[in-house]
């Protein structure tokens, strides 16, 4: 919304008319919402066909290069469960088509979690 460059105040709080600014921002509004739920549509989509994908299972340094983890920490992670794997004789195998990017959400709640610390 256009805003006082002095006070602030948006355009429509002061009774002024409808600013170019406002009129754009509408717009793009307008033109963006049916983007952002094509995105929505298609995130969703990629990640059905990646658990449809067979694992991909690689050696235990391999996943900590991968993760930019040290060896010992995913060692650690597949003892706790957090991280999963395969055990294929006596080799054990890391299931990296389980790890995803964390969302935006999940960002921002360790960040807090860490804060709390």
């Amino acid at each position: 919304m256009g805003r006082d460059v002095r006070t602030g105040e948006r355009s429509e709080e002061r009774g002024w008319p409808v600013t170019l600014e406002d009129t754009i921002s509408g717009a793009l509004a307008a033109e963006l919402a049916p983007l952002r739920a094509e995105i929505r549509r298609l995130t969703s989509e990629v990640e059905a066909v990646r658990r449809a994908l067979p694992p991909q299972l690689v050696s235990v340094a391999e996943a900590a290069e991968a993760l930019g983890v040290s060896v010992a920490t995913v060692r650690r992670r597949v003892k706790d469960g957090t991280l999963p794997y395969r055990q294929i004789g006596r080799s054990l195998r890391v299931d990296l088509s389980a790890q995803r990017a964390a969302t935006e959400a999940e960002v921002v709640e360790l960040a807090e979690a860490a804060r709390r610390r």
